[in-house]
């Protein structure tokens, strides 16, 4: 199972954890392990005898306040498809199912529970004539049905296939158009769920979820591509139904049960019960006309207010979503008590910049945040008392990775020797040592460096200036007119990079390549603007470079970051460098199509050696995540998918203040 192999590669990363190195200042670069609760606690340290105390019992109550570097201007994961949104809608919302954070094995959310099947393309003259057209859907304007059970293709092109009722049928190559393994999932869902509004929850809900990827005018492209392999949506009953894919696709349980819910009656027009549960919504779109088109039902989705307002699933419902603050609090009617954390209150709060939020954190305005600046974390920042005495720090493994991005569409750039000559002539392994302490990972791939689908053994790009001016030169720069600059057809070789202001660890990427830059003759000029400004810039392939950070699950499809298919200008993509290779499109598609783990992970280092090899990007480092937090708060616990923690589990001791007992 996938699941087994993506945890084996999970658990030889556990081996790092309880890694100590003393460094300066008292810092350590300590690296807990996956698994380990209130590992770096101060109240939880081995005593004489090697053993940790007992954590304290649970209690009820209390609040939580978390930095995050920025707030996403929408919950709605179909239309955000940043980290941060979609960690916080893993605590207010839920999923069909979920991946359990420590054996990643499938765990059930709304839904109760789930099967797949085999679909077997047939004429619908072949399905007449052996009775089983009960057993299919239809295909081809009805020209084909796609039969539903257990297939086994035979020697001479055949199949037997083995319904769910137990009847079978073998079919003769002349009978079948297509075997495609895996492409039917039917999903069972619990009773008893409702939104937060009080509205049931149901499999037209789910249902939905889907379709709407297909308005024309959602503005959904990050993800759209995941949701139009998906063929057919069939709602069986209120608690039933049926997605079924055009062909094998390795993440299609991924793709649906982890998929964002919509509440319909608040995101369709055409629901039945739209008009009384959201009139002022609706009176807006619609207008005095009335009518309900695709341009109204897309506009519907995108401007929605429960985009902001968030009306979810989960165990804390949105009360407050601004500029400033997220703000949820207990939901009572959560249908899984178990799962339902211990906190009342829950707050994601901004601070565009790690200093500022590094203080506010001092000052008892934060209780936790994930981004401590090296500098902080390993200087006298942790060690004085003002730290010391309320909250702790710790560091964890990390998805998460840093990228500059290069437009390859600007002239300058568009030269696979341009961008390796300058990948050549930034010195990362000086910057890891001085920066990172050299405990972070140099990365060369898109893919999770923890994922079996990432090739370790790609070697980085040594800083190499011999190499870079070389390179540099066969692509035509050098200093033609003796002004100590380089230059092409009379051009200077000038950059700009935006990226988000208040980012440390970016400023510091950012001169370290301005620096290597200089040193050739070229010149980087740096805008550190609003991160939504930044943000939309690179959307708008508004750049040349661009410093950018990915956290991927353990194995991604990469087609939204290297197909050709997205790098046109326009789209609405993460392939932010119009990168379009015809080869990694064809290894793309097969590692789609290709159910079993291993060969599929060979086609994904494939991937990233061709990569590599052009340099679209420059792949920098994945460093632990560096964390600090309030003492009083317990049971931090480490998974093994970003962002390695859930609020859920975080709780205040037993007889704590403004507390309850657990039940």
């Amino acid at each position: 199972m996938i699941a087994n192999a993506l945890l084996r590669s999970a658990c030889a990363l556990a081996a790092l954890g309880a890694l100590a190195l003393a460094q300066g200042n008292g810092g350590s670069t300590a690296i807990g392990a996956i698994g380990s609760i209130d590992e770096f606690h101060p109240a939880h340290q081995p005593g004489p005898n090697g053993e940790r105390p007992a954590l304290p019992a649970p209690a009820y109550g209390g609040s939580a306040t978390l930095h995050v570097e920025v707030l996403p201007p929408s919950l709605n994961h179909a239309l955000d498809n940043k980290a941060i949104a979609r960690w916080i809608l893993r605590e207010v919302h839920e999923t069909l199912a979920r991946r359990d954070p420590q054996t990643l094995e499938w765990v059930p959310g709304v839904a109760r529970a789930w099967s797949t099947e085999d679909l077997v393309r047939v004429t619908r003259a072949s399905a007449e004539r052996l009775g089983v057209v009960g057993f299919g859907s239809p295909r081809a304007n009805g020209a084909e049905l796609a039969l539903r059970g257990r297939a086994t293709v035979r020697a001479d092109g055949g199949c037997h296939i083995a319904f769910a009722d137990g009847s079978s049928e073998t079919l003769a190559s002349a009978d079948v158009v297509a075997v495609l393994p895996g492409c039917a999932l039917t999903v069972q869902l619990r009773d008893g769920v409702r939104w937060h509004d009080g509205h049931p929850f149901d499999a037209e809900d789910a249902a939905f979820s889907v379709r709407m990827y297909s308005i024309p005018g959602v503005p959904a492209g990050e993800l759209r591509y995941e949701f139009e392999k998906i063929e057919l949506v069939t709602v069986l009953s209120p608690r039933e139904l049926r997605y079924e894919f055009r062909a094998p696709y390795f993440a299609a349980l991924d793709t649906v049960l982890e998929m964002c819910l919509l509440p319909r009656h608040l995101y369709d027009l055409g629901d039945p019960d739209n008009a009384q549960a959201d009139p002022e919504g609706r009176k807006t779109v619609l207008g005095a006309s009335g009518v309900v088109d695709d341009a109204a039902r897309a506009r519907y989705v995108a401007e929605n207010s429960r985009n902001r307002m968030w009306v979810g699933l989960g165990p804390w419902r949105v009360v407050r979503h601004d500029d400033e603050l997220i703000e949820a609090r207990r939901f009572d009617g959560y249908f899984d008590p178990a799962r339902a954390g211990y906190l009342d209150v829950v707050r994601w709060r901004y601070f565009r910049d790690d200093n500022a939020a590094f203080q506010a954190l001092l000052a008892g305005e934060l209780d936790f945040t994930y981004r401590v600046a090296s500098t902080d974390y390993f200087g006298p920042a942790c060690q004085s008392d003002a730290f010391t005495r309320t909250f702790y720090k710790g560091m964890y493994p990390a998805h998460a990775f840093g990228v500059i991005v290069w437009n390859t569409r600007r002239p300058l750039l568009s030269d696979p020797l341009v961008r390796t000559a300058l990948a050549h002539a930034i010195d990362l392994e000086r910057f890891k040592t001085s920066y990172y302490r050299g405990v972070a990972e140099i990365v060369t791939g898109a893919m999770s460096h923890l994922s079996p689908a990432y090739d370790a053994t790609i070697e980085p790009l040594r800083h190499d200036p011999a190499r870079a001016r070389a390179l540099l030169a066969e692509a035509g720069w050098d200093d033609h007119d003796g002004d100590g600059r380089l230059d092409r057809d009379g051009a200077a070789f000038e950059l700009e990079l935006v990226m988000q202001s208040g980012n440390a660890s970016a400023n510091a990427i950012a001169l370290l390549l301005q620096e290597a830059l200089r040193a050739f003759g070229g010149e980087l000029r740096i805008s550190a603007i609003e991160p939504k400004l930044a943000s939309a810039r690179v959307k708008a392939r508004d750049f040349d470079a661009a410093p950018l950070a990915w956290i991927p699950p353990l194995e991604q499809d990469q087609e939204q970051l290297f197909h050709s298919r997205w790098a046109p200008p326009g789209l609405d993509s993460s392939n932010y460098s119009g990168f379009a290779d015809a080869q990694v499109d064809q290894w793309i598609e097969s590692a789609q199509r290709e159910l079993d783990p291993a060969a599929r992970f060979e086609l994904w280092k494939r991937v990233q050696r061709r990569v590599y090899e052009l340099q679209p990007l420059l792949f920098l480092y994945s460093p632990p995540r560096k964390i600090a937090l309030n003492q009083k708060l317990r049971g931090y616990r480490v998974g093994r998918e970003d962002p390695g923690f859930s609020v859920r589990d975080w709780y205040y001791a037993a007889g704590t203040e403004g507390t309850r007992p657990a039940r």
